[in-house]
């Protein structure tokens, strides 16, 4: 048999310059300086990106959304130069993030400041297991996204905890539920009772910036609300103790509107069947529920199917809003792909009567998208009196 030879792939058109003037013999290091000043990267050519990585190591990759979880594309080196590089097509209405791995560890884009931290993959590219991922993030010239400016703190934010009964535990064991209130305008030396919407991710405050969100539309497009993010101690059956005991404790803290249609649930990623599941088995409790990337298995989707089954729109009609990216998260190696699993539960919704406003939208996943259309699914739910939510119209996406 004969040894099989590695073809390097075509240089992109946005290098060539820079390979000629290489090719000269020149002493490479302020050729590429020289190159790249002034130029924001990736390097965009229409559709065709070009990510660059300038700097010591031996073997370089790069992933991110473009590419899947749990996997990597090899960069490769221009001539003798420090510069390696790594070429794709992406749509020009995308948002990506993406990371290098240098010497298989992963390291954000040294180039720029524009960073986020995954709630979803560890440096391995799997599963988080409680070790953070930074990633570096940038947009298609058409994203339909944009970076608002920090808003003065309006509302503010009371934190306590309610303790639990311990599953399996001797009478009397706690485990502690530690919870996070935004408390609107006017709610300190009022006696108005409002709205309750309970986020069950405990990264909306830090990663999602929910908080901004909040004082930039509660009160305007938004009605005035409160809402409590709650960040679940590791247990099963918190769905329970949460109904049963948190739920409670916050109505006899916090003034609160009566009234399912005042009480909403808003989970992400896996965290949207833990918000879906509280709904459809208490219709009684909750009114309005909304989640962004349904991470979906078939083990959850079962327990949806039975669920719904047993659902009563027409008596206790829910209020749904549910979105998934375009680009959303999957792994090409098992053929799991999160976007395909929210487009099923928003049809499982409309065959049972239901009526989820949303869709897809022109982003990816975690809360690097996620937190691009906080304000979205606050006026979908909670809408200000007298207006019309249309604040998900510049995120459709068209095929």
């Amino acid at each position: 048999a004969t040894a099989a030879v590695k073809v390097a792939p075509p240089l992109p058109t946005v290098l060539a310059p820079l390979a000629e003037q290489l090719a000269a013999g020149d002493e490479p290091a302020p050729i590429v300086t020289k190159f790249l000043t002034g130029k924001r990267l990736p390097l965009v050519d229409g559709e065709t990106v070009t990510f660059v990585y300038r700097g010591r190591g031996d073997d370089l990759a790069v992933a991110g959304d473009m590419i899947g979880m749990r996997r990597e594309e090899p960069m490769h080196r221009l001539g003798s130069s420090d510069l390696w590089w790594w070429t794709t097509t992406i749509d020009r209405r995308a948002r990506i993030s993406y990371t290098f791995l240098v010497d298989n560890e992963p390291q954000p884009d040294p180039s720029h400041t524009r960073r986020v931290a995954s709630t979803v993959l560890g440096p391995d590219l799997n599963w988080q297991r409680g070790a953070g991922l930074g990633m570096s993030w940038f947009a298609m010239p058409d994203w339909p996204g944009n970076q608002p400016a920090a808003t003065p703190a309006r509302g503010r934010l009371e934190k306590f905890e309610v303790p639990v009964p311990k599953p399996g535990s001797a009478a009397g064991e706690t485990l502690s539920t530690q919870l996070s209130a935004w408390l609107p305008p006017g709610y300190d030396g009022g006696s108005a009772r409002y709205p309750v919407l309970y986020v069950l991710d405990r990264n909306a405050l830090e990663h999602g910036d929910w908080r901004d969100h909040l004082d930039r539309v509660v009160g305007r497009t938004v009605a005035p609300l409160i809402v409590v993010f709650v960040e679940a101690p590791q247990m099963r059956d918190f769905d329970q103790a949460f109904v049963s005991t948190v739920v409670p404790a916050v109505e006899n803290r916090l003034r609160l509107a009566s009234g399912r249609t005042a009480k909403g649930v808003v989970g992400m990623g896996f965290g949207g069947h833990g918000a879906l599941m509280l709904v459809l088995e208490h219709p009684e409790l909750f009114g309005a529920v909304g989640i962004q990337s349904y991470y979906g298995l078939e083990s959850t989707q079962t327990e949806v199917e039975a669920a719904l089954a047993k659902a009563q729109p027409a008596e206790l009609p829910l209020h749904f809003y549910l979105e998934w990216g375009r680009w959303d998260l999957r792994s090409p190696h098992e053929e799991m792909d999160m976007r395909a699993s929210s487009v099923w539960l928003a049809e499982k919704l409309r065959a049972q009567g239901y009526a989820p406003l949303g869709g897809e939208v022109l982003d990816t996943t975690d809360f690097a998208s996620w937190r691009n259309r906080t304000d979205v699914v606050l006026e979908s739910l909670f809408p200000a009196a007298g207006t019309v939510p249309t604040g998900f119209a510049a995120w459709a996406a068209s095929p």
